[in-house]
């Protein structure tokens, strides 16, 4: 029996619901407003009168924006309504307005508000080139390598690309200076074939190859590269001269040589070089207006305990 009266209420709920909706629906025209039609439909959201509702509601709301004329307005009708009955009318209308809003913020993101809604509109010609040229100042104004390449990327033959490409270049070899690595010339030569300091970068990477050498396996390229670096003194830039300073306080880098058996026969004699004393070596001989008097000295005694310990190894098995 409660069974049947459960089901006699879900089957007539909807008939009561759609007899309300009536008197609803006859109040929200009454009331003639975008805020009783929604209302309405918040209320019977599947009555026969919802459609009828929908349409007028926008219809209205359309008629407010126009009456309003701003660029919320026209932004919020199409938020609501992308494909509406008045979606033409208000893009036209919205178009102008959105066009002299950037213009008078006069901003990157702006002007990319206007070109992302109207792709082929009145005014995309003068937009791009505008927020071009705001790029270009932002750009500049930052003079870092990342900007400059994010408008290269962007505008690879724009207004402002030769002044731009340029002043990246530079900003590229005054990094690989200060590094005086050879990657870092590697990466100038590589990005750059033709480039303004191309020669100047692979005169300082020679240099920066022969300061690795420093701790070369082999002695002779050991010692033949701190021969070199010694001879070129005045050539060295203040980058290259501190990486050596800092080879000859902070090198870690050891070789023994073999000198002869002991008596014995048991045991061997070796000869422990650091990687110190080639960096010393090459300080020590070196006219440079980066070496210091200081610096010479601390070298001298740098390159007399960087060679020279001598110490033995016993013979495997033998006590």
């Amino acid at each position: 029996m409660k069974a049947r009266s459960v089901f006699a209420v879900l089957v007539a709920l909807p008939l009561i619901l759609t007899g309300c909706a009536g008197p609803a629906f006859k109040q929200a025209k009454a009331l003639n407003t975008v805020t009783a039609y929604d209302k309405f439909l918040q209320e019977y959201p599947q009555s026969q009168y919802a459609e009828e509702a929908r349409q007028t509601k926008e219809q209205l709301f359309c008629e407010e924006v126009n009456v309003r004329n701003t660029v919320e307005g026209y932004n919020s009708y199409l938020d609501r309504h992308p494909k509406g009955t008045c979606s033409a009318e208000v893009l036209k209308k919205l178009e102008p307005l959105l066009w002299k809003d950037a213009e008078q913020k006069s901003t990157i993101s702006s002007y990319d508000g206007y070109l992302k809604k109207y792709q082929n509109g009145i005014y995309v010609a003068e937009a791009k080139e505008k927020r071009e040229r705001l790029f270009c100042d932002k750009v500049k104004q930052e003079n870092t390598g990342d900007g400059y390449s994010s408008y290269i990327d962007q505008y690879p033959d724009g207004i402002c690309a030769a002044e731009v490409k340029q002043k990246l270049e530079l900003i590229v070899w005054k990094s690989a200076e200060q590094k005086g690595a050879t990657e870092a010339y590697d990466l100038y030569l590589k990005k750059y074939p033709t480039g303004v300091y191309f020669s100047e970068a692979q005169a300082k990477r020679t240099v920066s190859l022969l300061i690795e050498q420093l701790r070369d396996s082999k002695k002779e390229t050991r010692e033949e590269a701190s021969n070199k670096l010694s001879k070129m003194g005045r050539e060295l830039s203040e980058a290259h001269v501190n990486k050596m300073i800092d080879v000859m306080r902070n090198g870690s880098d050891k070789w023994r040589e073999f000198l002869y058996k002991g008596a014995s026969g048991h045991c061997s004699w070796y000869e422990q070089t650091s990687v110190k004393y080639y960096a010393a070596n090459a300080l020590t001989k070196m006219e440079s207006p980066y070496v210091t008097t200081a610096v010479v000295s601390e070298a001298k005694t740098a390159k007399t305990k960087g060679k020279g310990e001598k110490y033995r190894v016993d013979d495997p098995g033998w006590r």
